[in-house]
């Protein structure tokens, strides 16, 4: 079995933010997988592979207590964790598998990699790109999409549920292969 964690914050002044990504990317596998299936944690099938599916319900920055939680509840390890968040230091619609190594200043993580005592575990980073100039890169991924943006931003979340689905069928070499990168046209501005 495996575990994969979609990042975020909870409630609805955030849904539409880059920071959630990592949770529209739950909520895509979700509707594919589970259909009608609604919430934060679903255990079950994808593609003949048991898993979990989990938007811890904490503060992004208090994720690892939670994700600790869910993986001795399905009797889990680092090794069977699977975390997908957004990456500003990536450029827009760049997808990217990490598999072990710092945060990045991604505090989601850090909280992860503390509750863990590891850093030993697989993330799928979700480029967002930098902010524009003048704009504090905190308010960049937690203002509200809105249009080109919010449509782009799901587009994304599609992508990376379907590396997922890769990465869960086939293995890792062949989810980085997989990898996406949505053109120029897809990215939207910024």
């Amino acid at each position: 079995m495996r575990l994969i964690v979609g990042l975020g914050n909870p409630g609805p002044s955030y849904r539409d933010t880059w920071h959630n990504a990592g949770f529209r990317t739950i909520d895509r596998l979700m509707s594919v997988h589970a259909p009608g299936r609604t919430g934060s944690t679903w255990t079950g099938s994808i593609g003949g592979h048991a898993v979990g599916l989990f938007k811890p319900q904490a503060y992004m920055n208090r994720s690892g207590p939670p994700v600790v939680r869910r993986l001795r509840q399905l009797d889990l390890g680092p090794r069977d964790l699977l975390v997908i968040h957004d990456d500003i230091d990536l450029p827009r619609g760049i997808l990217r598998f990490k598999t072990k190594g710092r945060s990045g200043g991604h505090r989601g993580v850090e909280s992860i990699m503390d509750a863990l005592d590891t850093d030993g575990f697989l993330r799928l980073k979700l480029g967002v790109g930098r902010p524009p100039p003048g704009i504090d890169p905190a308010e960049f991924i937690l203002t509200p999409l809105v249009g080109q943006e919010l449509a782009y931003r799901d587009a994304m979340a599609q992508e990376a549920a379907e590396t997922v689905v890769t990465w869960l069928a086939n293995g890792l070499d062949a989810a980085r292969q997989r990898v996406p990168c949505l053109s120029a046209d897809d990215r939207g501005p910024g």
